[in-house]
């Protein structure tokens, strides 16, 4: 998070979206948990995500298989 995430931020910046955060999680297969899961719900939902968002994953795998199940349970 402190060099891809940073750096794919500051790109997206530059587009001009209406908002831009980033929520920074554990690496491994540990983190393909509920709890890990529930933790990232509650941040899309405080931060305001809707139907239009975008979610992008910067890591591995397992960052990837999160972040799509994210996106497509979040708002089911």
């Amino acid at each position: 998070a402190d060099t891809h995430a940073q750096v794919v931020c500051a790109a997206l910046k530059d587009s001009g979206p209406r908002s831009l955060n980033f929520l920074a999680l554990p690496s491994g297969e540990a983190t393909k948990s509920l709890e890990i899961y529930e933790r990232a719900v509650s941040w899309i939902l405080d931060n305001g995500v809707d139907r239009e968002s975008v979610i992008f994953a910067v890591g591995g795998g397992v960052t990837g298989d999160l972040a799509g199940f994210v996106a497509a349970t979040v708002l089911r």
